[in-house]
């Protein structure tokens, strides 16, 4: 496991943009969040727990470009469906 590990290269590595009462704050959410398993690649992954301990908010960029891709590929969907409606097979 350490071998593969070793292998992996960041892309991006964010770093804590707080002031030192920020960092304890923060350090203090990290904490009480050990032993803790909650983890879901939607709703609380990486990014969330991330933005959680640097601002208080998770939130995830990466879940909310799927969430739209999808919305823009199901209206995408439902266009064709009408259009097939419309015009027939």
């Amino acid at each position: 496991m350490n071998k593969f590990l070793k292998m992996l290269i960041p892309i991006k590595i964010d770093r804590f943009p707080g002031k030192e009462p920020e960092r304890l704050k923060a350090l203090s959410r990290t904490i009480s969040q050990i032993g803790k398993k909650a983890y879901s690649y939607l709703s609380y992954n990486c990014e969330h727990f991330k933005n959680w301990i640097h601002y208080g908010t998770p939130r995830s960029e990466q879940v909310k470009r799927i969430g739209e891709a999808m919305a823009v590929g199901a209206s995408i969907l439902v266009g064709l469906a009408i259009l097939s409606e419309i015009f027939g097979d």
